[in-house]
C-alpha cells in the first residue's frame, strides 16, 4: 500500500489530540479573509433551467418514472459575443453532483467555479431537489443515477465533461459515471470521498460503528432511542428488537435501529407523523456528528494555532511522495509542522472493517419486497386535520416531502442491492480509470465520510498512475489527495472551499480543449 509505512503504527479508531479550548471563535468568512483562503466565486444567477423526462435503464418495459431538473450557469453557450466555433475556444464543461444521496443542488454549488471559463451544470438526481416524483425510490438506483448524467450529457449537446465535482455521495455517483463512461469524462474532483461500502455505513449508522462509539456516543443514544419510542407499527418494533430474520441482515442486530428508520420514514401509511419526526430526529443525528468534528477544528483557533490557515497533507501519485503543504500547494518547512499535525496524520484512519459478509443489507431488500414499491408522494405529508400533536417546528416539515432522508436511508439499507453489487474499488473497476484524472479533496476530521475511504481509493488508483512522471500540473493522469487535515466533511469549511476552487482553477488553465 502506498500509505502503509506513513499508518503502520496508529490504532484503529484512534483520534488525534484535541487542541485546547478557544475563548475567541472567529466565523467561517472571517477566518477564510484572515488565512488567505479561496472562497467561493460571486453569486450569479441560472443561464437557464429545464426539465428531462428519463427512461428506466434496468427495466425499460416499465413506464417512465423519473422526471430530472437541472439548471446551468456560468459561460452561456449561444452567447453571440463568443466563439463557440473555434473548437479552441469552447468553454469548458462542468457537471456538480450532490450528495445525500436526495440533497438536491442549490446555486451555491456553481460558485465553486469560474463562470467566464466553464459551462456549469447542476442536476437534481433522481427524487432530489425539483426532480419528480420526490423522494420515490423505485428505479431508482446507483447505475440509474449513472446513466442518467449521459442522457443529460447527451440531450445538452456536451461532447464530453471536462470536469465532474461530486462530494459525499456524489463522489460515488462522479466513480461510477468515469467507470461507465470513461470516455465521457476527463477530470474528476472528488470531495469527502465515499463509495458506499457496507463498512462505510456501518461506521455512521450502527452502535458499534465510529460514530457511536468514538465521535458522539450521546448523539447516537438519542437517535437510537427516538425510533425506539416510535412503536406504532410491529414491523418498527421487530426491526428495534431485533426479530427480524432477513438472512444475513440482522443476524447480529448491528443494522436494527437503520432498519426501525426504514420502517418509518418509508412506511406504507397514508399520513405519518412519525415519518416528521424520524427525519428530523435523523437530519439532527447526522448535524450532531458533523459538528463533532467542527468542535475540533474551532479549537484550534486558540493561541499559536490561531495565525496559521489549516495544514493540507497531499499525496501526488507523479511525485510519489506525501508532504505537508500550506493553502496554495507549497510544500512547508519543518518549523511550520508541529508534532500535532504529524500525529494526525498519523491517525487519519479512523479503522474502517470491511463488514459487506456480515452487514450488507441486500437480503433485507430481496426479502421485504414491498419496502421497495413507490411511495405516492401525495401520501408523504399529513392533512392539516393532523396536525394539532405536532411541534411549530414539525409543522414546518408538512410543505416537503423529507426526501433526503428517505433515499440515504434506502440506499444505506439496500446498499449491495442499490448500488447494483458494484464494488468501486475493485481492481477491474479502477482499470476503467486509467485514461482519468482526480484530484480528492477530503477532511481529515471528516466523520460522515471518514479519510479511511480516500486513503483506499489512493491504494487502488496507485497502480494505475505509478508510471507517469513529470510536473503535477502536466496533462498526465493521476491522483492527488489532498487533506486538509482539521478540516471536517462540509464542502463550506473554509479550507475544504478553498481546495475545492483552486482544483476547478488549476484544471481550468492545464486541460487541453
Amino acid at each position: 500500500h502506498v500509505v502503509s509505512k506513513l499508518f503502520s503504527s496508529q490504532q484503529p479508531h484512534q483520534r488525534p489530540n484535541s487542541p485546547s479550548k478557544t475563548t475567541n471563535k472567529k466565523n467561517q468568512t472571517e477566518l477564510a479573509q484572515e488565512l488567505g483562503y479561496r472562497t467561493l466565486y460571486p453569486p450569479l444567477s441560472a443561464n437557464r433551467n429545464g426539465t428531462l423526462s428519463v427512461q428506466n435503464y434496468e427495466n425499460s418495459d416499465a413506464p417512465s418514472l423519473h422526471t430530472l431538473y437541472y439548471e446551468e450557469y456560468g459561460v452561456v453557450v449561444d452567447d453571440p459575443t463568443t466563439n463557440h466555433n473555434n473548437p479552441h475556444h469552447r468553454p469548458l464543461t462542468a457537471l456538480f453532483l450532490h450528495g445525500g444521496p436526495g440533497a438536491g443542488c442549490f446555486p451555491n454549488h456553481a460558485r465553486f467555479f469560474n463562470p467566464d471559463k466553464y459551462r456549469i451544470v447542476l442536476v437534481d438526481q433522481r427524487g432530489s431537489g425539483k426532480s419528480q416524483p420526490r423522494g420515490e425510490i423505485q428505479h431508482n438506483t446507483l447505475l440509474e443515477v449513472v446513466h442518467d448524467c449521459d442522457t443529460l450529457r447527451q440531450h445538452l449537446g456536451i461532447d464530453q465533461w471536462d470536469v465532474i465535482l461530486g462530494g459525499s455521495w456524489g463522489s460515488t455517483v462522479a466513480l461510477a459515471y468515469a467507470q461507465t463512461y470513461p470516455r465521457h469524462v476527463q477530470n474528476l474532483i472528488l470531495r469527502g470521498v465515499c463509495t458506499l461500502r457496507s463498512s462505510e455505513i456501518d461506521w455512521l449508522f450502527t452502535p458499534k460503528g465510529g460514530a457511536a462509539q468514538l465521535v458522539n456516543a450521546k448523539a447516537w443514544e438519542d437517535f437510537e432511542s427516538s425510533i425506539t419510542n416510535m412503536t406504532s407499527s410491529s414491523s418498527t418494533a421487530s426491526a428495534i428488537q431485533g426479530t427480524d430474520t432477513a438472512d444475513g441482515v440482522a443476524e447480529n442486530g448491528q443494522r436494527n435501529v437503520l432498519h426501525g428508520y426504514y420502517n418509518v420514514l418509508l412506511s406504507d401509511e397514508e399520513y405519518s407523523v412519525e415519518r416528521l419526526r424520524a427525519a428530523k430526529s435523523w437530519m439532527r443525528y447526522e448535524m450532531q456528528i458533523s459538528s463533532s468534528a467542527q468542535d475540533i477544528i474551532t479549537k484550534q483557533q486558540d493561541g499559536k494555532e490561531s495565525s496559521r490557515p489549516c495544514p493540507v497533507f497531499a499525496f501526488d501519485s507523479t511525485k510519489n511522495d506525501w508532504c505537508f503543504q500550506d493553502t496554495q500547494g507549497i510544500p512547508l518547512s519543518q518549523e511550520h509542522i508541529s508534532e500535532r499535525d504529524i500525529e494526525t496524520a498519523r491517525n487519519l484512519r479512523k479503522g474502517l472493517t470491511d463488514t459487506s459478509s456480515s452487514s450488507s443489507s441486500d437480503a433485507y431488500n430481496n426479502s421485504n419486497d414491498n419496502d421497495a414499491m413507490p411511495r405516492p408522494v401525495e401520501k408523504l405529508q399529513v392533512p392539516p386535520e393532523g396536525t394539532s400533536g405536532l411541534s411549530e417546528q414539525e409543522q414546518q416539515f408538512l410543505s416537503f416531502i423529507p426526501a433526503q432522508t428517505m433515499l440515504t436511508c434506502f440506499y444505506s439499507v439496500n446498499d449491495a442491492y442499490a448500488m447494483n453489487h458494484l464494488h468501486l474499488l475493485s481492481p477491474e473497476r479502477m482499470e476503467l480509470l486509467k485514461d482519468i484524472r482526480c484530484i480528492a479533496v477530503q477532511g481529515g476530521l471528516d466523520f460522515i465520510c471518514p479519510p479511511d475511504t480516500a486513503l483506499d481509493l489512493l491504494d487502488a488508483w496507485w497502480p494505475l498512475s505509478s508510471s507517469t512522471s513529470g510536473d503535477v500540473t502536466s496533462n498526465h493522469k493521476s491522483i492527488e489527495v489532498r487533506i486538509p487535515i482539521y478540516a471536517g466533511h462540509s464542502m463550506y469549511d473554509p479550507a475544504i472551499t478553498n481546495e475545492l476552487v483552486q482544483a476547478t482553477d488549476r484544471l481550468a488553465s492545464h486541460i487541453i480543449v
